[in-house]
């Protein structure tokens, strides 16, 4: 399902729309002539995450060396102290001040005291560890790993709680709307056979989410719903882990992923989906940019204007760098 009516209203003041073409299927046109350079937009991840490398310490093998050389950038130090909040992935030095999670068999660490009390924390406490060591063990050098499915699981949780709670949605209602934007984010052909995990089949890596997740998913959920509807917390987190789900999940991710790494320490490196870039980044020839920088969006090399019309789908620059991964932003660049 495409959903492109649901983009109306978030591009309707924008200089460009998202709309179905019968030559570039779903993507993005120009409502008017654009300039060469022109920011089109800047827009937050709806999840990111370490790379399972990032995640437990590990150097980029040669590949992923290659794929994030920035401008000006050297090899990483190799006695860097820098790491990274287990919520927000922030970047800071271990030897700052810093919160580590209560718990001891979570070992969490979080750059203040509202990303430790946050949900995610509440969805992943005690899972971090494990997730990244089964993934590490699996396919360390994957760019998304089960740790990227269970934040998306955790940013859902925390939504249909929302829902439930301020806007009185039923539970069911609350997981079609909570689970509506990853709807709009184009996932496999049908009958496409791609692999989608290096090293295991979607059916493990499933069976690994519910065993390590379920219960504090089904705890996350059940803070939002009255008593005679707890039952459904446990129902809705069985789902978010079924193998449909965590396949779905995969696919957009596999599609619509976007790298960026530290500055100066390559051993930091991210992922993160974007809702509206997702749109955007599907062209054979194109014609748009999207960058990052480590604190605002940042450099693209843009050659030329884009007219009218033009179908505006953008090609990842792996050689951008970003700050505050969850927190900044990526920019689209019009370019010929």
């Amino acid at each position: 399902m495409a959903h492109v009516e649901d983009f109306a209203g978030l591009t309707a003041g924008m200089q460009f729309e998202v709309a179905m073409s019968t030559t570039a299927g779903k993507c993005v046109l120009a409502k008017e002539g654009l300039a060469a350079g022109l920011d089109l937009i800047e827009e937050s991840p709806l999840v990111s995450w370490p790379t399972p490398a990032a995640a437990v310490g590990e150097r980029p093998n040669a590949f992923h060396e290659g794929a994030f050389k920035w401008k000006g950038g050297g090899l990483a130090d190799e006695a860097s102290t820098a790491t990274f909040c287990d919520a927000c992935l922030c970047v800071f030095s271990r030897d700052s001040p810093h919160v580590r999670c209560e718990d001891a068999s979570c070992g969490a660490r979080f750059c203040c005291g509202e990303c430790a009390t946050g949900s995610l924390h509440q969805a992943l406490c005690g899972c971090f560890a494990s997730l990244r060591r089964w993934q590490a063990e699996t396919a360390i050098d994957s760019t998304f790993g089960v740790e990227a499915i269970a934040r998306v699981n955790a940013g859902i949780g925390e939504r249909i709680v929302t829902l439930m709670s301020s806007h009185g949605l039923t539970p069911v209602e609350a997981l079609l709307n909570a689970l509506r934007p990853w709807e709009r984010i184009c996932a496999f052909p049908d009958g496409c056979d791609l692999a989608l995990m290096e090293g295991a089949p979607v059916e493990e890596a499933a069976a690994v989410l519910r065993v390590q997740t379920t219960r504090n998913l089904t705890a996350l959920l059940a803070t939002g719903m009255r008593a005679e509807a707890a039952g459904a917390a446990e129902a809705i987190a069985l789902e978010l882990t079924s193998v449909p789900h965590v396949t779905g999940l995969m696919q957009r991710i596999l599609l619509n992923s976007f790298q960026w790494g530290h500055p100066t320490d390559r051993a930091l490196r991210f992922g993160g989906v974007f809702m509206m870039l997702s749109n955007m980044n599907h062209s054979c020839a194109p014609n748009a940019e999207i960058c990052t920088e480590w604190t605002r969006a940042v450099e693209g090399a843009v050659e030329g204007a884009v007219e009218e019309g033009a179908v505006e789908e953008g090609a990842v620059d792996q050689a951008a760098v970003e700050e505050a991964a969850v927190e900044e932003a990526a920019v689209e660049e019009a370019a010929v």
